[in-house]
């Protein structure tokens, strides 16, 4: 085994001895095929941006008009939505907080210290928090009706939970900023996304208020159902 491994070893150190200084063929038409794509390559991506560049600046008057209109488009939208919901706060009729027994807990384990108004709507089909500074949750006057008690503190404590994070504030900031990036497809992804868990979180803190995990999602089935009919 010891002659087999040295006759071996030997063999190697001859061989590399032979063809080390040896350069290899290079072939040429390889390497002239290999530049021609990376040059085609190279045209072509200078040749795209060169385009989208002209494009811009043949049409930067456009655009901007474009972008312009899309704008005030956008922010008659986000005005008519807020006129929306003040005539919606307006119209909408005071609940007796006092048929909540739970409310009080419900704010001392939410820390929640600003005075929150609540009103019923027919008008409304899902349960939304108005305002920021004196919130009023609109509860809808279907779901108030049919709906227990214990439903009835998770709906409320789902949207004491927007108010904790002041998630009606975060939703103006969040609608300007569409409004201004209007153009931009990522935008919109990100902002629904940005929804989509600003209501994870608030089942969260509902569950960790103290109400079942059961009676929540039974509440947000009928708010739901409420919603599609």
């Amino acid at each position: 085994m010891a002659m087999s491994v040295s006759v071996t070893s030997l063999t190697f150190i001859v061989m590399y001895r032979q063809f080390a200084g040896i350069p290899q063929p290079v072939d040429i038409r390889s390497v002239e095929f290999a530049q021609a794509v990376l040059a085609r390559d190279i045209i072509e991506k200078d040749s795209f941006w060169q385009t989208a560049t002209q494009f811009l600046q043949s049409n930067v008057i456009s655009l901007t008009y474009m972008y312009i209109i899309g704008v005030i488009l956008l922010m008659i939208r986000m005005s008519f939505n807020f006129w929306s919901l003040k005539r919606l706060k307006h119209d909408a009729v005071s609940i007796d907080t006092k048929n909540f027994s739970f409310l009080d807990s419900l704010c001392d384990q939410m820390n929640i210290r600003q005075n929150v108004g609540f009103r019923s709507s027919m008008r409304v089909h899902m349960p939304m928090v108005i305002g920021t500074i004196q919130p009023v949750i609109i509860i809808p006057a279907a779901l108030l009706a049919n709906t227990s008690p214990a439903l009835l503190k998770a709906v409320i404590a789902h949207e004491l939970a927007h108010i904790q994070r002041h998630d009606f504030l975060i939703n103006i900031i969040q609608t300007v900023v569409e409004t201004l990036f209007f153009y931009h497809p990522a935008v919109w992804y990100f902002s629904y996304m940005a929804r989509r868990e600003r209501e994870f979180c608030c089942d969260h803190r509902a569950v960790e208020a103290g109400c079942d995990r059961e009676s929540l999602a039974r509440a947000l089935s009928e708010v739901g159902e409420l919603h599609r009919n």
